[in-house]
């Protein structure tokens, strides 16, 4: 949900995810987000750039887990709109599937997947 550094993957806000909501319209497709919160990510991004090919323990420093967290909160905010329909892509937090579980169990059409980074 925030700023990618890739063209046709552009930040997405809470006006970004409505828009995305009537787009998908009577096709009944579903709303993706990668959650990570606009808030922080540029300055941790930013720190980041020019040292080279990321480094897994690099990756994980710039996204504090509470990034990921605030987006997902959002994106459930907006997901508990009647007739919304969510997915989450890359959930990467034991938190952030506690909190898409709940979001669940409260009837929010919601769905996520996870990622694993697996070491040595």
């Amino acid at each position: 949900m925030c700023e990618s550094g890739i063209a046709s993957f552009r930040a997405v806000d809470a006006a970004s995810l409505h828009e995305g909501d009537e787009a998908r319209g009577p096709a009944g497709l579903l709303v993706a987000v990668h959650a990570e919160d606009e808030g922080p990510c540029p300055q941790v991004h930013r720190g980041a750039k020019g040292r080279g090919p990321p480094r897994r323990e690099g990756v994980l420093a710039s996204r504090p887990v509470e990034v990921e967290l605030a987006a997902i909160r959002q994106a459930l905010e907006f997901a508990a709109r009647p007739g919304c329909a969510l997915h989450i892509v890359h959930v990467s937090s034991p938190e952030g599937l506690a909190l898409i579980t709940a979001a669940r169990a409260a009837r929010v059409d919601v769905t996520a997947e996870t990622s694993r980074i697996t070491c040595c």
